[in-house]
């Protein structure tokens, strides 16, 4: 447990004061599309800042001795857990046998990602207008 709380605070620590400057900045583009970008980019990434931040304090205390309870670390790690990764299981059989496996990602990467890295992302910047008339001049938007 160790671990995922220094990993917690680690994730305190980032500074994501750049994250209102660029959802500014799309707001800026394409005004439209502000809500949808709120939805679907900043709001994930808001959501676990927060529940980071919620318990930062009693992490910080149950490091460095003065607030140690086991008990409720593992509550808070496990409520934070299901907000930074996605955990799946797979059932699969081998020769017979039945093989039990996790396979574990950043959630707020596979959701935000694919929009920031696709087609998707000219249009969440400047909008569909000027996405169609970049594919019209031949420019891939």
């Amino acid at each position: 447990m160790a671990d995922k709380i220094n990993f917690i605070l680690d994730r305190a620590n980032y500074d994501v004061s750049a994250w209102d400057l660029y959802f500014a900045k799309m707001d800026f583009f394409d005004n439209s599309k502000r809500e949808e970008n709120f939805e679907t980019i900043y709001s994930p990434l808001q959501e676990v800042k927060k529940a980071v931040d919620t318990h930062e304090w009693h992490f910080r205390m149950h490091k460095n001795g003065t607030g140690v309870n086991e008990t409720v670390m593992q509550t808070f790690v496990d409520e934070l857990e299901p907000k930074i990764l996605n955990k799946q299981k797979h059932k699969n059989d081998y020769n017979g046998e039945g093989i039990c496996t996790t396979s574990i990602s950043n959630r707020v990467i596979d959701e935000v990602l694919p929009l920031l890295t696709s087609d998707k992302y000219f249009i969440h910047m400047y909008g569909k207008r000027k996405a169609d008339k970049e594919k019209k001049n031949g420019r891939k938007a």
